[in-house]
């Protein structure tokens, strides 16, 4: 992730070092990302995304995630 979000200091961050440490600071960690992933729009994150292999897709409304 420290090439899609470009925030090294996140890795090196105690707070996000290990799982245990991002889920007892999860709502920080979900506010930095939601303020990332917001400054640019979703085609750019489609672009960023698919040109590191990855399988993505977008859609309109939560409601129409199937879990």
């Amino acid at each position: 992730m420290e090439k899609v979000l470009a925030r090294p200091d996140l890795i090196k961050n105690e707070k996000f070092k290990t799982n245990s440490a991002r889920v007892a600071n999860r709502q920080e960690l979900i506010r930095i990302i939601s303020e990332i992933f917001t400054d640019k729009p979703r085609d750019h994150w489609l672009k960023v995304f698919m040109g590191l292999g990855y399988v993505v897709s977008f859609t309109r409304l939560v409601q129409a995630l199937t879990c």
